[in-house]
């Protein structure tokens, strides 16, 4: 019942682990409470504030007739830039605003007190009404032309219905280092000397950049290095409400994300895990569905493979079939990006939400279909002790001694653990390769995300539905095939008009066309 990551939770982290070695039982550690990955139990943004994690806004201004200007109130935010765009004879013509987010206080209220206000005047409280009390919001106001489109751009404190309520800001490299420092580093400092032998690895789980639209104080420097223009000058295409044509600028700002998030959290981590011998492995968020990659940041396909052993989840027991194929296009994605880098083993974390009468058969259907999909290694999901535990936040079956079924668990692990086996000795080669449309994807962000999935655009649905459909023919035909993205069809790797990945050589390619990239590699491939 210790606190998570105090010194004596390591302490009894330690007394499990040497209990489990006593017992031949090679354990693996678990790099957080309990997901994302990167937020060390919620401590990092309760201790450093300053690494909170923003998300980035951009909204289209009303005009006030009265005053002449354009104002929007934003609540507690933190404003960025302002923009007048106006056209002319086809040309955009754009003006950055800036000084123009400023604190107003417009809702006050009455607040009735009776307080003493000095230690030896109890006796004499004074009643009084306290006229001055109100909220402060952040509020952008702006001149300019009436037949103007005026936006704003601003960054609100990332909310989430998470355990810890905020999310820290992995963008940045600082929270990075406060990650390894409170996780790893203590984790070496009480079990180090068994690691790359009795222990294994580390497993990460789900790591987030923190908000849809995301935004970091080195965003901005590392934009222009990799584009040469600046990011402040083009935010306002990423408004919803922008007619224009932001496609190119789009694919940017996503593309310099995915770089960052890589550069800043996932290769330190790695570079970690090697330096002190450990295998790096666990999965990302949103394999199945390149749409949230787009959105959040996420390049699963680059980011898997970074990973000794890269992986999956399935979530309740539905697996991918006829009707809905995501889930098969996820664990492929994962597999073909370990394939084209010689990887050999492909986990998934399985079972999570599972209900608590699902025993041999469900889990051993949920593994087959696994196995189908280039899969090659069980990790269940990860639950607390005992049945007490489920009133915690566990998330479905648990796996213990006084489960009724635990003997039918015992029975599976032995199953899964052959199969497993002999799969890890199978070459996966497909002949087919489907380039996955994420720059098409890019080009349609923002969307809404929220528990009930995303409301993406028409053309972002349209291009996803060929994408899926893509995937569906091939997958109720039983024919195998390897994902890539189209960032990585280059001229170095298309020979004759066959794609060249790594170690596989493919000799047909299905590509998605929906945007500029995916034209482009189109054309590449035809000659």
């Amino acid at each position: 019942n210790e606190a998570w990551g105090t010194e004596r939770f390591f302490l009894n982290m330690k007394f499990v682990i040497e209990e489990s070695i006593k017992r031949n039982i090679k354990p693996w550690l678990y790099d957080e409470d309990s997901y994302p990955s990167g937020q060390a139990g919620g401590k990092i943004v309760i201790d450093r504030p300053e690494l909170l994690a923003y998300g980035l806004n951009v909204k289209k201004a009303e005009y006030e007739k009265s005053s002449g200007l354009y104002k929007a109130y934003l609540g507690r935010v933190k404003g960025l830039f302002g923009y007048e765009v106006k056209r002319e004879n086809g040309v955009e013509k754009v003006r950055v605003i800036e000084n123009c987010f400023g604190p107003v206080r417009r809702r006050w209220y009455r607040r009735d007190m009776t307080k003493a206000y000095y230690a030896d005047m109890t006796d004499l409280r004074y009643d009084h009404v306290r006229a001055c009390t109100s909220y402060t919001e952040i509020m952008f106001e702006a001149k300019a032309d009436e037949n103007s489109e005026v936006y704003y751009a601003y960054l609100a404190p990332s909310k989430t219905d998470s355990k810890y309520g905020a999310m820290a800001d992995c963008l940045n490299s600082e929270t990075t280092k406060e990650f390894i420092a409170r996780v790893h580093e203590k984790y070496k400092a009480v079990v180090g000397k068994y690691f790359g032998k009795e222990i294994q690895g580390v497993f990460m789980d789900e790591p987030s950049v923190g908000a849809g639209l995301p935004f970091t104080g080195e965003l901005s420097d590392f934009f222009f290095n990799k584009t040469g223009y600046e990011l402040k000058s083009k935010l306002y295409m990423l408004s919803s409400e922008y007619k224009g044509d932001g496609a190119a600028f789009r694919r940017d700002y996503v593309s310099a994300v995915k770089s960052l998030f890589f550069k800043n959290f996932i290769q330190p981590i790695k570079e970690w895990c090697e330096k002190n011998g450990l295998k790096f492995v666990g999965h990302y968020c949103g394999e199945e569905d390149p749409l949230v990659q787009a959105l959040s940041g996420q390049d699963v396909y680059e980011n898997v493979a970074a990973m000794d052993i890269p992986g999956f989840d399935i979530i309740t027991t539905n697996i991918g079939d006829a009707k809905h194929p995501s889930l098969t296009i996820g664990a492929n994605l994962v597999a073909s990006a370990a394939a084209q880098r010689g990887k050999k083993r492909i986990l998934a974390e399985s079972f999570a939400l599972a209900p608590f009468n699902y025993g041999y058969s469900g889990m051993k259907r949920t593994s087959d279909w696994l196995f189908a999909c280039g899969i090659n290694m069980i990790v269940p999901h990860g639950f607390h002790y005992g049945y007490n535990a489920y009133q915690r936040g566990d998330a479905g079956k648990s796996f213990f001694f006084q489960d009724p079924q635990f003997n039918e668990y015992v029975k599976f692990s032995g199953y899964a653990g052959r199969a497993c086996k002999l799969l890890s000795e199978y070459e996966r080669n497909n002949d087919i390769l489907i380039v996955v449309p994420d720059g098409a994807f890019a080009e349609e962000i923002p969307f809404p995300i929220g528990n009930n999935g995303i409301a993406p655009s028409e053309r972002a649905v349209r291009i996803r539905g060929l994408f899926f459909e893509a995937a569906k023919r091939l997958f109720t035909r039983h024919v195998g095939f390897d994902l890539t993205e189209t960032d990585y069809i280059t001229d170095e790797n298309v020979v004759g008009g066959k794609v060249v990945m790594g170690e596989k050589k493919y000799s047909h390619t299905i590509v998605v066309k929906g945007g500029s990239k995916e034209e482009a590699t189109y054309k590449k491939l035809i000659g």
